[in-house]
C-alpha cells in the first residue's frame, strides 16, 4: 500500500471536555453557494422520499450531505451527459463540479467553526486498485486528484485489490471506524477486485442539547406504531422554552445543540394523519417555514432511541434521475481512461438520542467499475408518542447533515 497524498478534515476532534460555549457564528457563502444550500435540501427532501417509500413503516437514518459529499467527488471525473445526470440530481444544474466544489469546501471550513461545543466532522478519501497498471503508474488524470485534495482534502490511498484484498478492506473500514469515532466500524463485507476506486464520505456529529433532560424524569411510555401497534420506550420529559409550530398535519419542534448553531427539528403528525402522507408533502419551502419556529413554553416528551441503517442507494439515485452513471460505458474519463461506470453507492448511517444530546454519524461509499402553515397558540404539547421524523441542520445556512424516522423500533 502507498499513500499519494493525504488530507484530513480541518475540524477538530471531539475535545473530552467540550469548552465554554460561545457565542454562535454564522458560516458565510456566497449567494451562489447559498442557492447550492437550497439545491442541497431539494435533494435531501427528494431522497428522503425515496427512501421511506422503501423503508415504510420502520425506522431510519440517513445522511444527505454524506450523499452529496461522495457524490460530488464523483463529479468531478465525470463528462458529458454522465456528469449532467449527477449535476442535476443532486439540484445543481449547469454549475456542475466547480459549482459543487467550491460549496462543499466552504462548508467543511466553516461547519466546525459555528460551535466549539458541538463535535462535527466531514473527511473524503478515494481508495483506488493498481491491479491492472501493469507497471504503467497510476491511471488517475492529475486534475481530477488536485481537485479532489484543493476542495475536499481527500488524499488517494493505493493497494492492489485482488494481490491484497484484506488489506484494502481493512483500511476501508478502519478509515470508516476512524471517522465515526468508532460508530460506523465496518461499511464494506469485500472489497470488489474488478473496481477501479472506491470514493468515501464520512459525517460526523456529537452535540449536547442546550436544554438538557432530567434522567430522573424519564420513564416508560407508550408508543403507538404506525401499524396500530404498541410498546414501551423510554421517554424523556421536560417543559422548557423551544421553537414550536402547530400546522393543519403536523406540529413541529425544535431543539437546539450547545450554543444553537446546530438543532434537531422534530416533525410530528397529528394523530389519525399518516406519517407517510406528512412526508411526501415535504420540500424545501416547508423546511424554510420551520427553519425560524417561535419560542415557546413547551411540554416536552421525546423518546430516547438509537437508530441504524444500511441503505443501498442505487435504485433512489436512479428514480431521481442519476440513470446514464450506472451504466457500462458512462463517461467518467475525466477521472481515468479506465472508469467505466458506478456499481453501486451505499451508506451506513446511526444515531444516538439520550438525555445528554445526540451522536450521528454516517459514511457513504461510491464503487466505480473499471473499463472493462399557522402556529396555534392554543396548544404548546408536543408528546412524541407516534412516529415522527427529524432533522439536524445548521443554523445559519440550513444546511441539513442528517434526517430520519423514528417508529419505534
Amino acid at each position: 500500500m502507498s499513500i499519494l497524498s493525504f488530507f484530513g478534515c480541518r475540524q477538530p476532534e471531539s475535545p473530552s471536555d467540550p469548552p465554554a460555549l460561545k457565542e454562535r457564528q454564522d458560516i458565510v457563502l456566497s449567494k451562489a453557494q447559498k442557492e447550492y444550500v437550497q439545491a442541497g435540501n431539494s435533494f435531501a427532501f427528494n431522497l428522503m422520499k425515496q427512501i421511506n417509500k422503501e423503508k415504510s413503516g420502520k425506522s431510519w437514518i440517513m445522511s444527505p450531505l454524506s450523499v452529496q459529499y461522495a457524490m460530488g467527488m464523483v463529479l468531478n471525473g465525470a463528462l458529458g451527459e454522465t456528469a449532467s445526470q449527477i449535476s442535476n440530481t443532486l439540484g445543481y444544474g449547469k454549475d456542475g463540479a466547480a459549482g459543487v466544489n467550491g460549496f462543499c469546501k466552504a462548508l467543511t471550513d466553516g461547519i466546525g467553526e459555528v460551535d466549539p461545543s458541538t463535535a462535527v466532522k466531514i473527511a473524503n478519501v478515494l481508495v483506488y486498485n493498481t491491479h491492472n497498471d501493469n507497471g504503467g503508474g497510476v491511471r488517475l488524470k492529475e486534475p481530477f486528484v488536485k481537485a479532489l485534495s484543493d476542495f475536499y482534502y481527500a488524499g488517494v490511498e493505493t493497494f492492489d485489490f485482488t494481490a491484497d484484498n484484506k488489506a484494502a478492506l481493512d483500511r476501508i473500514n478502519g478509515w470508516s471506524s476512524e471517522k465515526t469515532n468508532g460508530m460506523i466500524p465496518t461499511i464494506l463485507d469485500e472489497v470488489d477486485p474488478r473496481c477501479l476506486s472506491y470514493f468515501l464520505n464520512a459525517v460526523y456529529f456529537k452535540g449536547m442539547w442546550a436544554n438538557k433532560f432530567n434522567k430522573d424524569y424519564t420513564s416508560k411510555k407508550t408508543f403507538t406504531k404506525d401499524d396500530g401497534s404498541t410498546l414501551k420506550v423510554d421517554m424523556m420529559s421536560q417543559t422548557e422554552d423551544f421553537g414550536y409550530f402547530g400546522g393543519d398535519k403536523y406540529k413541529a419542534l425544535s431543539m437546539p445543540y450547545g450554543n444553537g448553531a446546530f438543532k434537531m427539528t422534530v416533525i410530528l403528525p397529528h394523530k389519525g394523519i399518516a406519517l407517510d402522507d406528512v412526508a411526501a408533502s415535504l420540500d424545501p419551502a416547508a423546511w424554510e417555514s420551520l427553519r425560524y419556529l417561535r419560542t415557546r413554553e413547551v411540554d416536552v416528551e421525546f423518546p430516547k432511541f438509537e437508530t441504524a441503517s444500511s441503505l443501498p442507494l442505487n435504485d433512489a439515485l436512479k428514480a431521481l434521475g442519476m440513470v446514464l452513471p450506472f451504466k457500462a460505458g458512462a463517461d467518467f474519463t475525466a477521472m481515468s481512461d479506465a472508469a467505466d461506470h458506478i456499481s453501486m453507492v451505499f451508506q451506513k448511517a446511526k444515531i444516538k438520542v439520550d438525555e445528554e444530546g445526540s451522536e450521528a454519524a454516517a459514511v457513504t461509499v461510491v464503487g466505480m467499475i473499471e473499463a472493462t402553515a399557522l402556529p396555534n397558540p392554543e396548544n404548546y404539547v408536543f408528546h412524541a408518542e407516534r412516529p415522527f421524523l427529524y432533522v439536524i441542520s445548521e443554523v445559519s445556512t440550513g444546511a441539513i447533515l442528517f434526517m430520519g424516522r423514528f417508529n419505534g423500533d
